[in-house]
């Protein structure tokens, strides 16, 4: 995981409502989604993986969805005219922006049920105090006055830039390419052969690999293991038989197979030095070869 998360902040009110503020490595300003209590438990459960469902949360001109790895957020911006990318024109409509605020949710989770629990006491202590400078069964001189400090509290808490570095590092991807039984000699030899026609290919298939393990990786080790494929032979280079392991489980596996090229003529068989079979431009098959190509398979 490559977190993005640059400022978050959880705000409680009297109101029963509760806001969250953050800001990606993208954003021109902080984002604001605000929501009820009852939703703000049920996306809690999205942060944890406990959620039966994942729903889209609506605050008006946002679409908030909370997962393990964060926030997705759909802003639109209600009407207005904006500058068209590099003109000095403008142009008028409904605009949208998808936003991925990326951070190990389960780190936050607490702070959530925390402002949670706030808002909470907050709702119930203004309810009573309403209640109390309402109650018609107390002549009006002897009731409480509404006390505009409980119905006007707030708390928040904003999350530390060093705290955000931490859960950053923590959910940084971690990976190791592992070859197994001398798979790296057969791998440097398929490298050097002059039968691979494009040795980079057989090169950015293995940087492939190490992409997808990296974006397995959530701060835990993905290893990927490559071992040969078949037994040696003389007559084509080595292929590899490759999984990716996550959680000591097979996560991905799959191959990086030595296709062989062969010639497309006659002539072309004739120029490398090759011979031609009689039925050769019947059956593909028989056509010589002049050389291999790899390829990663799934």
């Amino acid at each position: 995981m490559y977190a993005n998360l640059k400022s978050l902040k959880f705000e409680a009110s009297a109101s029963g409502f509760i806001r969250i503020v953050l800001e990606n490595d993208v954003t021109e300003r902080p984002m604001t989604t605000v929501f009820t209590i009852a939703e703000a438990e049920h996306a809690l459960k999205g942060w944890l993986g406990t959620s039966e469902f994942n729903p889209y949360f609506d605050d008006i001109n946002y679409l908030t969805k909370f997962a393990g790895d964060g926030i997705k957020m759909q802003h639109f911006d209600g009407g207005c005219s904006r500058r068209i990318y590099g003109t000095e024109d403008y142009e008028q409509g409904r605009f949208s922006q998808e936003l991925y605020f990326i951070f190990p949710a389960h780190q936050a989770a607490h702070l959530l049920t925390l402002t949670i629990s706030v808002a909470k006491r907050l709702k119930a202590a203004n309810d009573k105090n309403k209640a109390d400078s309402e109650d018609l069964s107390v002549p009006y001189y002897q009731r409480l006055r509404r006390d505009y400090n409980t119905y006007n509290a707030r708390w928040e808490y904003t999350v530390s830039p060093e705290t955000i570095q931490v859960w950053a590092r923590l959910s940084a991807p971690k990976i190791r390419v592992q070859f197994e039984r001398e798979a790296a000699r057969f791998y440097k030899e398929a490298m050097h052969d002059s039968r691979n026609l494009h040795p980079f290919t057989l090169k950015s298939d293995v940087r492939r690999l190490a992409r997808i393990a990296k974006n397995a990786s959530d701060g835990d080790m993905v290893t990927v293991h490559i071992s040969p494929d078949h037994a040696e032979r003389e007559d084509t280079p080595m292929s590899f038989y490759w999984w990716i392991e996550k959680n000591r489980q097979r996560y991905f596996n799959g191959g990086i197979i030595a296709h062989p090229t062969r010639a497309q003529s006659k002539e072309s068989a004739e120029k490398a030095g090759l011979e031609w079979p009689e039925d050769a431009d019947e059956n593909y098959q028989h056509r010589p070869i002049t050389g291999y190509e790899y390829s990663t398979h799934t």
